[in-house]
């Protein structure tokens, strides 16, 4: 049998440490933080062999994608898979928060707590050993126990803010291999007879008694692993380390690498050192530090996590500079004291990369094989490619000028448009989920926050990120489908390491509890709910009219008016709304979904979104003076050329000012011909 550890993500500015084990008939993944779909999808990595999920922490880094994974592992709909959960305390509750939006109908959570305790597809234990048919799994769970509680039906439940584990992990044991020569050294005939020994029976030939340890040779110890995961020091406490050794003790295991998660702080520390001792000195240890990890990234060529995207970006930049930005900038700053300090006290680590295989079976393969881990990216290659493209003639604007719309003399008059996710559903090679920046108007607004939104805006501001994080005023959430919103506590956390200010998030009811659940867990987050009203109030706009749409769950639209004259119109997921079109009239510009193209009409009544033709016909009832579709299911290669509104397809990290709207709209042939030509020679 074979199998392996493979590593699919690492410390960066857009994802965080995970590793995937992989059998032929099933497979385990440690940790799901952002970033973790997009880059799967970019690499092909199936999930749908996934059973167990084990979570390391109760933290943006080791859950933000965790209701999207578990979204796509229930849409890919594999029978016969039982699933799983595990994870210290905490991950119960998190999971409950989840209800409103993750229909959870095939996981079970295991939580390693302190106490016993079962309800409906939920198991809180002191049992510290899983076992399936391929891998045994001992756990050592670290948690600090202060007097926040969470609710579930059957009563209060104590929970920590902070945990951590160890997971130890013993693989299948190979066989015995069979030794053909040595049985017909001892004339045993080939056939059933082999079958007999092989399966550890004795056999008689004549007088000869012939016993399987003749023919067998003894098999390997099996292979083990571990992931070793403290967040913060004070849970290094003597009883981690005597639980460690009193496992490390019982096993015969091959050990073969040890994953440390745990941040520099923790990997610096004596007692997290003498962890890391108690492992045979002949095994692999990496070590997932930020500094070490980047230092490396940075000493090579250019290399990419997100290689399509940044094709793509790479290329529209080079065609039309005024609306993309290209400054690849993947991996975090680094400290190079903490990194020459982690060097010396552990001189023989490894550091990760990405794609980077720890094979375990069979026994003579086992190591670290770098082969498939990823390669450096050749930025002018791609922009070369675009040089030759015979580009359309430039399309005409038919509205007025903007300075003939709105006065753009007044203060925050011309206010700019980032897009930070045009998909729907999850993450894509080319487009990320649900998200726009508004900003340049005194302040900044975020239109809802799906997965990946805070990466989004660190791969347009870069260095700026803080500033950018400290000047927003509001998040406005459309509905509570995952791909509008679990972004939120990722972008919530890294704010919240800058200001204790709290920002309004705008959003139905039923999300409160969700972010609350995270503040507890994951806080504190800093922020001001406000269930969704008529009308919401914003420092710095004159006013945020809501206007519930058409979707299979409740929805709202959002009319955003400046003082200056402005107004932005914003659609969130419906179906064609005159309630919309009636309320934001006169529009400035519209923001509008765009799910299906126009053959997909039927589809588009049964799930509730709108048609290209149909979002162009909704700006056009709203007198709206430019509109911008997105949330596509999927490509499109051009505009009706019958429209009278002049119409932006929305691709991500395009950013520019109202007054410059008409740029888009006139290099809008070029962009997506650009786009055409990468899926072209994908399908090639």
């Amino acid at each position: 049998m074979s199998y392996y550890l493979q590593i699919c993500g690492i410390p960066s500015n857009h994802m965080s440490s995970s590793a995937l084990l992989c059998f032929d008939n099933k497979r385990y993944l440690f940790n799901t933080g952002e970033g973790l779909q997009r880059f799967n999808t970019e690499f092909k990595a199936k999930i749908n062999k996934i059973t167990d999920i084990f979570i390391t922490a109760i933290d943006p880094d080791t859950l933000g994608a965790l209701p999207g994974v578990m979204l796509s592992m229930m849409e890919a709909g594999v029978p016969n898979f039982h699933r799983k959960i595990h994870g210290p305390p905490g991950i119960a509750a998190y999971i409950q928060s989840t209800l409103t939006f993750v229909w959870n109908e095939i996981f079970d959570i295991i939580e390693y707590g302190n106490e016993n305790f079962e309800a409906p597809h939920v198991k809180i234990t002191t049992e510290r050993v899983f076992r399936d048919e391929n891998i045994t799994v001992h756990v050592i769970s670290a948690f600090r126990e202060e007097n926040s509680f969470y609710e579930f039906p059957e009563g209060r439940r104590m929970t920590p803010s902070s945990s951590g584990i160890i997971y130890i992990i013993e693989g299948k044991l190979q066989p015995p291999k069979f030794r053909v020569d040595k049985a017909k050294a001892l004339g045993v005939p080939p056939g059933k007879l082999y079958g007999r020994l092989s399966a550890g029976e004795t056999i008689e030939i004549g007088d000869k008694i012939i016993t399987p340890d003749q023919v067998l040779d003894p098999a390997p110890p099996a292979p083990a692993f571990a992931i070793l995961h403290f967040p913060t020091e004070d849970l290094l406490t003597q009883n981690i380390q005597s639980s460690l050794h009193s496992i490390l003790s019982s096993l015969s295991s091959d050990f073969s690498a040890i994953l440390s998660f745990s941040p520099s702080q923790v990997l610096l520390n004596p007692i997290y050192h003498s962890l890391i001792s108690q492992f045979p000195a002949d095994c692999k240890h990496l070590l997932f530090s930020s500094s070490l990890i980047s230092s490396y990234y940075l000493s090579l060529p250019p290399t990419s996590i997100y290689k399509s995207s940044d094709t793509l970006l790479a290329q529209l930049n080079a065609i039309c500079p005024e609306l993309f930005n290209f400054s690849p900038n993947d991996w975090k700053e680094i400290n190079s004291d903490e990194a020459e300090s982690l060097k010396k006290i552990y001189p023989n680590a490894v550091i990760p990369q990405l794609l980077m295989k720890i094979k375990l079976s069979p026994a003579q393969n086992r190591g670290i094989d770098i082969a498939e881990a990823i390669k450096p990216f050749n930025y002018e290659e791609a922009i070369k490619a675009v040089q030759g493209l015979n580009f359309e003639s430039e399309a005409q604007c038919h509205g007025l000028p903007y300075e003939n719309v709105i006065d753009i003399k007044k203060l925050g008059a011309d206010p700019e448009i980032l897009l930070l996710g045009t998909a729907s559903m999850k993450p894509g090679k080319y487009r990320n989920v649900s998200s726009t920046w508004l900003g340049g108007w005194g302040g900044s607004l975020l239109l809802d926050c799906g997965e990946g939104t805070y990466s989004q805006l660190i791969r347009r501001f870069g260095s700026s990120i803080n500033q950018v994080l400290l000047d927003l005023s509001g998040i406005l959430i459309s509905h509570l489908h995952a791909d509008h919103q679990i972004g939120i506590i990722k972008l919530l956390h890294e704010r919240a390491k800058l200001t204790n200010s709290p920002i309004i998030v705008v959003a139905p009811s039923n999300f409160e509890v969700y972010l609350n659940v995270c503040n507890l867990l994951m806080g504190p987050l800093h922020y001001t709910f406000q269930p969704v009203a008529e009308t919401q109030t914003i420092p710095g706009l004159k006013l945020i009219q809501t206007v519930a749409v058409i979707h299979r769950i409740e929805a709202y639209g959002f009319i955003i008016d400046h003082e200056s004259g402005w107004r932005i119109v914003y659609s969130g997921d419906t179906r064609p709304s005159e309630n919309l079109a009636t309320a934001g009239n006169g529009a400035t510009l519209l923001i509008h979904e765009a799910t299906f193209e126009d053959e997909l009409q039927t589809d588009a009544v049964e799930k509730m979104h709108s048609t290209l033709s149909e979002a162009l016909n909704i700006a056009q009832s709203m007198n709206a003076w430019k509109v911008v579709l997105t949330h596509f299911s999927q490509r499109y290669s051009k505009i009706p050329k019958t429209t009278q509104v002049d119409a932006i397809l929305g691709l991500d990290l395009m950013k520019f000012k109202l007054s410059d709207a008409h740029i888009a709209i006139e290099n809008m042939s070029k962009l997506l011909k650009i786009l055409d030509a990468l899926e072209e020679k994908k399908d090639s």
